[in-house]
């Protein structure tokens, strides 16, 4: 066996022992969701943000053309039958390589502790007039830092400038 072959049988058992094998939550909080993921998505979002389309939706489509272009490279080497039988490798190893870049990209969230055990949750205090009330100081607390921040400006430029139209009248 060449070590080509070894590095893709190896590739499709860590795929499907990654999706089989339970991951603690616990490690996966502290090593992806702490650790890996927040570097990965912050030059992932930056790199999709100039593209119109997901950046795994185009590594699948460049993964299928790659091995339809080796499928016809292989067929004219080697003829179609020979070429055939390496065929339901190739597409548990491209399988594979997608579900990998799928869970370091964003799989393993799913994965993650639940919020209810990160966060102080008492079921019993969600309530419909809890959740009414918390609607309604968001909201407020919204127009408050809208008129503190943005509007606040907005009036000191137009009092400056009623200001400057005023003194202009008076002294015409």
């Amino acid at each position: 066996m060449t070590r080509r072959t070894l590095v893709r049988a190896a590739t499709v058992v860590v795929a499907g022992c990654a999706a089989v094998m339970p991951i603690p939550e616990a490690q996966v909080e502290r090593w992806y969701s702490l650790r890996l993921f927040p570097r990965v998505q912050a030059a992932v979002t930056t790199a999709s943000n100039q593209v119109p389309v997901a950046l795994l939706d185009i590594a699948i489509l460049v993964l299928i053309a790659w091995a339809g272009f080796r499928l016809v490279r292989r067929i004219r080497a080697q003829g179609a039958r020979a070429s055939l039988r390496h065929l339901p490798m190739d597409v548990a190893v491209i399988s594979a390589v997608v579900y990998l870049l799928f869970l370091g990209m964003w799989g393993l969230n799913y994965r993650r502790l639940p919020l209810e055990s990160k966060l102080v949750f008492d079921r019993a205090r969600v309530t419909r007039e809890s959740v009414a009330q918390l609607g309604r100081d968001g909201e407020l607390r919204c127009v408050a830092d809208m008129c503190s921040r943005g509007f606040r400006g907005a009036l000191q430029r137009l009092a400056r400038g009623l200001s400057a139209r005023v003194r202009l009248t008076a002294g015409s």
